[in-house]
């Protein structure tokens, strides 16, 4: 095995910060809310941070974002400086997806997304997430502005899903990871096309095209800007989409024993993301909840943040399929809205008279949209922090309007006068306010309630 040590003094770039590396420091952030919740005397304070952090965000100042969320997640974890100091260094083993005990070249790479220049010996290892198999990828030493690499020749990893672990001063911490398969997704991603070429006639386009839409996920380097492609596990992807295709040939709906989550595009006026969880449970017709993101997130929003996907845990206990769909393209079309109820139809027993919306922010004001458009299909809305006036001629399925107090981005003042022109226009409503919380941290307080309150919505409208 032969190792070589690239060092560079070129500056990090803003644009060098992804999504990924956003949603790697959110999430850290949400799993130390969960795990340690804050006392009210400084949940005020949290809040407030974190929206600031969020406008950050919202103008596309990324490093500024990271930088305030880790300080929030340090409070809250009281994790010692040294420690949440290596959370600025963003680290990324290159490839992250191999052919199984096939030799490969490995370079790892390590760029400080913000703060002052510090210099440590960084130590990288892949750690096997079931068997007991650690290798090295040597230790980096950090100091100069920019980045640093290392570059390994000749490397073979057995089959299976390993973590990228990072050391330094006694302190670890999970840094991504590389998945070790027995075919290279490209190689799987031919061999699937051609089957589906190859599938018999009369097979169901729409869920044929699901299937395809699932295939196009398979690359062989994700990119860190589509977070459908970072977040989902190439190996079971691969399983997954060949049963799925086995299904197609025995003319067999591919959706109808899934579990889990699942990754598809569909296509009414135009394309677009969804993410699908299908809970294990025993329930023969399943509710519906779509959930539809604020700005700047996408179909992975509600699934993986908001409460370290909260809204995802309590599937399986409520007994709901949860469906989100990117909230721009959903919403912005009629088509698309039917595009995905037919969808969700075909390839799941879905109780069609209990379809609800939820929707944070702009998803808010999407939910109250698409609802008032087609006010028959749905059974019940969730608006949490955004607004949308209503108009005194339009019917409406009940909804309950969810504010923070602290919020500055939709004010508890703005929502309940939304809540008053609802309320005018006939519409069943309620109006609850989380004190001490802002525009985002609402979501998770606000989701148990607001989703028992949902659940209890007859088909009427009651």
């Amino acid at each position: 095995m032969f190792a070589t040590v690239l060092m560079g003094i070129a500056l990090l770039q803003a644009d060098s910060i992804t999504r990924a590396d956003l949603a790697a420091s959110y999430l850290r952030f949400e799993q130390a809310m969960e795990a340690k919740p804050p006392g009210e005397s400084s949940l005020r304070s949290i809040s407030q941070a974190f929206d600031s952090a969020t406008i950050a965000f919202f103008t596309g100042r990324n490093a500024t974002a990271i930088e305030a969320i880790d300080s929030q997640t340090r409070l809250l974890t009281g994790t010692p400086l040294d420690e949440a100091d290596l959370w600025r260094f963003k680290v990324r083993v290159k490839p992250s997806i191999v052919q199984s005990d096939k030799p490969f070249n490995v370079t790892t790479s390590i760029l400080r997304m913000y703060g002052e220049t510090s210099s440590r010996l960084i130590e990288v290892k892949l750690r096997h997430t079931r068997m007991v198999k650690e290798i090295s990828l040597g230790a980096i030493q950090t100091g100069i502005p920019g980045f640093a690499s290392l570059s390994i020749e000749s490397i073979t990893l057995p089959e299976g899903q390993y973590e990228v672990t990072v050391s330094s001063g006694g302190f670890s911490m999970t840094a991504g990871h590389v998945f070790a398969c027995k075919e290279l997704p490209s190689t799987a991603k031919a061999r699937f096309e051609r089957e589906i070429e190859a599938l018999p006639e009369g097979a169901d386009s729409l869920l044929v095209d699901a299937v395809k839409s699932r295939i196009e996920l398979l690359k062989d380097e994700p990119s860190e800007g589509n977070s459908a492609e970072f977040l989902a596990n190439p190996i079971k992807l691969m399983e997954s989409i060949e049963k799925q295709i086995e299904s197609l040939k025995q003319g067999k709906n591919p959706f109808a024993e899934g579990q889990g989550d699942f990754w598809i595009r569909l296509r009414g006026s135009t394309a677009f993301p969804v993410r699908i969880y299908v809970p294990n449970t025993k329930a023969t017709k399943l509710p519906v909840v779509i959930a539809l993101h604020g700005m700047g997130g996408d179909e992975n929003m509600f699934l993986e943040a908001y409460g370290a996907g909260l809204i995802r845990r309590l599937a399986i206990p409520k007994g709901y399929l949860l469906v989100s769909p990117r909230t721009e393209a959903f919403s912005g079309s009629q088509e698309n809205v039917r595009a995905l109820l037919t969808f969700l139809e075909k390839a799941f027993v879905i109780d069609k008279e209990r379809i609800f919306l939820v929707g944070h922010s702009m998803g808010a004001g999407a939910a109250i949209t698409v609802a008032s458009r087609t006010p028959e299909l749905f059974a019940g809305v969730v608006a949490i922090a955004g607004v949308r006036s209503f108009s005194p001629d339009q019917s409406f399925p009940p909804v309950m309007f969810v504010a923070g107090e602290l919020d500055a981005i939709a004010s508890p003042a703005q929502m309940r006068r939304v809540f008053d022109s609802a309320k005018a226009a006939g519409a069943a409503t309620e109006f609850k306010v989380y004190e001490g919380l802002g525009h985002t941290m609402v979501v998770a307080a606000a989701l148990p309630t607001a989703l028992d309150w949902l659940l209890t919505r007859k088909p009427s409208g009651g």
